[in-house]
C-alpha cells in the first residue's frame, strides 16, 4: 500500500516536470475515482448492511427452525417452514446479488479511469507532437507511469468502500456484544 502511494507521488511529479498540462488532464478521470466512491459511500454502506441483514435473518430463522424442531413437526408446519425459508432465502440472495454488483461496479470504474486517462494523452500528446513539445519518449514515460497512478487510485477507492463495508460489520459485532470492550470486539 505504501509502496503504491510512493510510486503514485514519484509518477505524478514526473509527469508534472515533462508537462504539467497533459499531466492535470489525464489526472482527472482517475482522481474523480476517489469522488466518485466518496458520493457512493453511503449507497455502499446501505446495501452491506442490507446484505449482512438478509444473511442474518436466514441464519437466525434456521437456528430458531432447530430449536422449536419438535413445535414444527406437531404443527405439520414443514411445509410452510420450508416455503419461509425459501422466501428469506431469495431475500438474501436478491441482496447479496446487489451488494456484489455494486462492489464490481466500482471495481471496474476503479480500474478503468486508466484506459480514460491513456486515450486522453494519446490525444493531447498527438497535438504537442505535431508541434514538436512532446517526443516519443515523455509519451512513454505518460504511459508507463500511468497504471502505476491507476493502482493507487484503484487502492484508495477500494480500500475506502471497503472500510465503509467493514463499518457495517463491526456495527453488527457491536450490537450483539454491547457494552463489550473494543479489544474484545477485535
Amino acid at each position: 500500500w505504501i509502496a503504491s502511494i510512493v510510486n503514485g507521488v514519484v509518477s505524478i511529479t514526473i509527469m508534472m516536470w515533462i508537462d504539467p498540462y497533459i499531466t492535470l488532464i489525464c489526472l482527472v478521470p482517475i482522481f474523480s475515482v476517489t469522488g466518485f466512491v466518496y458520493v457512493l459511500r453511503m449507497r455502499i454502506a446501505t446495501l452491506r448492511k442490507a446484505a449482512r441483514d438478509a444473511a442474518g435473518n436466514v441464519t437466525g430463522f434456521i437456528g430458531e427452525l432447530f430449536g422449536a424442531v419438535q413445535a414444527v413437526k406437531v404443527a405439520t408446519a414443514e411445509s410452510s417452514m420450508i416455503e419461509h425459508f425459501g422466501t428469506l432465502n431469495q431475500q438474501r440472495s436478491r441482496t447479496a446479488l446487489r451488494d456484489r454488483l455494486f462492489d464490481q461496479l466500482m471495481d471496474s470504474v476503479f480500474r478503468n479511469a486508466v484506459n480514460i486517462s491513456t486515450a486522453v494523452i494519446m490525444i493531447l500528446a498527438a497535438q504537442k507532437m505535431r508541434s514538436g513539445s512532446f517526443t516519443v519518449g515523455d509519451f512513454a514515460l505518460f504511459v508507463y507511469y500511468l497504471p502505476g497512478l491507476a493502482e493507487m487510485t484503484w487502492m484508495f477507492g477500494s480500500i475506502f468502500a471497503r472500510f465503509r463495508q467493514l463499518d457495517v460489520s463491526f456495527d453488527r459485532v457491536r450490537k450483539v456484544m454491547r457494552d463489550a470492550p473494543l479489544e474484545d470486539v477485535v
